[in-house]
């Protein structure tokens, strides 16, 4: 390994996505997984973030499998902890950046529920800021909201954000997850370009 062990958030939505079937996304998710214990990385979680990946579907929608993680996922999951590969942290909820971060939240989009939804999703970032700065998300609207954010806060533009469907995540992370520009919150990316701050 010619690179240090970086820790890498995985948004639930790659979890949930990841399989064994040759359906794209499910196959780059997959793959993204692979690559994070293949090329030598470890995965950053937080209890928030954990309980996400395996709370329980809504009973009119869970088919066999009842998490939010799918059935590759928490068995790459529990491969990653037998290596000691997960790299835990506690996660302070009392952090003066998130109360800044919403205050722009409600600046930026004012009557409206993202100041809401990006207090939902700061365990991403509170993670990343904890870790190694990288996240990767199917999630284009979330990174969107955030990506703006960083535009006025200048600790989020520390944070690489990509998204298996629109950047080839396993080559990176085997590269050694470098520092791209592209990928870095609040630069202006073509390959986020769509991405959509509020519905």
């Amino acid at each position: 390994m010619n690179h240090p062990p970086y820790a890498i958030v995985i948004n639930t939505s790659v979890a949930r996505a990841a399989g064994t079937t040759e359906n794209p996304t499910a196959r780059k998710c997959r793959e993204t997984l692979e690559a994070v214990d293949r090329c030598g990385h470890q995965l950053a979680m937080c209890r928030e973030l954990y309980q996400e990946w395996m709370q329980q579907r809504p009973k009119e929608i869970a088919e066999p499998w009842q998490s939010y993680a799918s059935r590759y996922a928490v068995e790459w999951f529990t491969r990653m902890q037998s290596q000691g590969k997960i790299r835990w942290v506690n996660l302070n909820p009392d952090n003066p950046l998130k109360d800044r971060v919403i205050g722009e939240a409600a600046q930026l989009w004012p009557h409206s529920r993202v100041p809401e939804e990006v207090s939902k999703d700061w365990h991403l970032v509170d993670l990343a800021l904890h870790t190694d700065h990288r996240v990767v998300s199917l999630n284009d609207r979330e990174r969107g909201r955030f990506s703006e954010l960083a535009r006025r806060v200048d600790e989020l533009r520390t944070i690489f954000w990509l998204n298996p469907n629109r950047a080839d995540v396993p080559d990176w992370l085997c590269r050694g997850a470098p520092e791209e520009e592209a990928y870095r919150l609040g630069a202006k990316s073509p390959s986020h370009a769509h991405s959509c701050p509020v519905d």
